[in-house]
């Protein structure tokens, strides 16, 4: 991601895919289909203990690399308003209003125009 030329709305919707990729694997207890196979045989090998000790830390992990991706991601809150201006849906005219509003709340003048359409005849 950081040797591309990304957007803030583009870097803004990485993280969120990341942010709820990892909140599945926490809620689901993931471990790959080998590590799952890797510990059957070491349970049958009589390593349960050590086992159960493996899954609480994998488990365990989820948690700090939430809060340090939250940590990253909370200064991006600012620029929630520009996420319609990816246009990978139609915009929806209060989330363009939001985004006006934010905008001169920061000082920016915008110049706005009346536009007409008319229907083809």
């Amino acid at each position: 991601m950081e040797k591309e030329n990304n957007s803030i709305v583009e870097v803004k919707k990485i993280l969120n895919r990341v942010h709820t990729f990892l909140l599945e694997c926490k809620s689901n207890n993931f471990m790959s289909l080998k590590v799952k196979g890797l510990l059957a045989q070491k349970r049958t090998d009589g390593l349960g203990k050590g086992c159960d000790q493996f899954c609480a830390d994998v488990q365990g992990l989820y948690s700090p690399c939430l809060e340090y991706l939250e940590k990253w991601m909370t200064p991006m809150e600012e620029f929630s308003s520009f996420m319609w201006m990816d246009l990978s849906e139609t915009p929806d005219w209060n989330d363009v209003e939001a985004c006006i509003k934010h905008l001169g709340e920061k000082g920016c003048q915008l110049m706005m125009q009346s536009v007409l359409i008319r229907s083809p005849i």
